[in-house]
């Protein structure tokens, strides 16, 4: 909730809403499960899956109640073939950075943020064991990277302007569609 300017002598304030998914790909942790992803409106999870279950799950009555049975279907699908990519992440990560073995995670957090109801933001960003790795900038439609390891991704993804048209819309538009749905599915449990 941000403050904004005064309005009679009561401050105005902004309704700030966001919808971020994280994803988390580890080694070497065999009670836990290897790969997560966890949805998120606003601070309130309201799905889940992971490695062991291989289901994606509802954590909100509000999600159950208000999409079809195929939309558990199609993420089931969808994240099973990231958990495959986050195992293929962490092993090409490890032979960049000269890792040969031990405890490694992979992260990608993505997502949108209205305010008042108009788009103000848009991320997507990856982690390499807990420094950043390379985000999308979606205003110039290139990967920015801080470490030198992420030079060849960076140059690799900037090539294909297909993926960064995609990145683009996903964050600009469907994203946004998306936490309005959400938002709406979810109203009384939402409303701060």
């Amino acid at each position: 909730l941000h403050t904004g300017p005064l309005i009679a002598g009561v401050p105005a304030s902004h309704m700030t809403h966001s919808l971020r998914y994280l994803h988390t790909a580890v080694s070497s942790l065999s009670e836990f499960p290897e790969y997560t992803d966890v949805g998120y409106v606003d601070d309130q999870q309201f799905v889940y899956y992971d490695s062991k279950i291989q289901q994606y799950t509802p954590r909100q009555r509000w999600i159950t109640k208000n999409v079809a049975a195929d939309y558990w279907d199609q993420n089931t699908q969808k994240l099973r073939g990231w958990e495959s990519s986050g195992k293929v992440a962490i092993q090409t990560l490890m032979e960049r950075t000269n890792q040969s073995g031990g405890m490694h995670t992979y992260q990608l957090v993505y997502g949108c943020e209205l305010q008042d109801n108009v788009p103000i933001s848009g991320f997507h960003q990856h982690g390499w064991d807990g420094r950043d790795f390379i985000s999308f900038d979606k205003d110039r439609m290139v990967w920015v990277t801080p470490v030198s390891w992420g030079e060849s991704t960076k140059n690799k993804w900037d090539k294909d302007r297909g993926l960064n048209k995609q990145k683009k819309g996903y964050l600009e538009q469907e994203c946004i569609e998306w936490l309005k749905k959400y938002l709406q599915y979810g109203e009384k449990e939402l409303k701060p």
